[in-house]
């Protein structure tokens, strides 16, 4: 259940802005990939937000700043991936989105945040 919070929120964060470009697919076809997850994508839309929220809100401090990675360079993918500092303070669907499962996943997205290529 913990891949399939982090890939489902990962996919609200790509299509916040009602469009999902070519590079945000890219980057979530790897995330799946990389988790091993096909079958996993198939039942996301069987659990609701707040069930996907819940599940990363019991995550351990370390899953957790997975999951912040993972959103984030998400996030960064809507500009084509190529910084690796993020702030999310910006009034973009894609910050308003982060900011709103931040909160209600306990996760600290606050500051600059660097990540690298893959956060697995």
């Amino acid at each position: 259940m913990e891949k399939l919070a982090t890939l489902a929120t990962s996919g609200c964060i790509a299509g916040a802005d009602g469009k999902i470009v070519g590079s945000e697919n890219s980057y979530f076809s790897t995330l799946v990939s990389l988790m091993d997850a096909q079958e996993l994508v198939k039942q996301i839309s069987q659990f609701s937000p707040q069930e996907l929220y819940k599940t990363i809100r019991k995550m351990s401090a370390d899953k957790k700043e997975t999951v912040k990675r993972t959103w984030l360079k998400m996030y960064s993918y809507r500009s084509g991936g190529q910084d690796s500092g993020y702030y999310v303070l910006g009034n973009s669907e894609e910050d308003k989105v982060i900011r709103n499962m931040s909160f209600e996943c306990g996760i600290d997205v606050s500051g600059r945040i660097y990540i690298d290529e893959f956060p697995f």
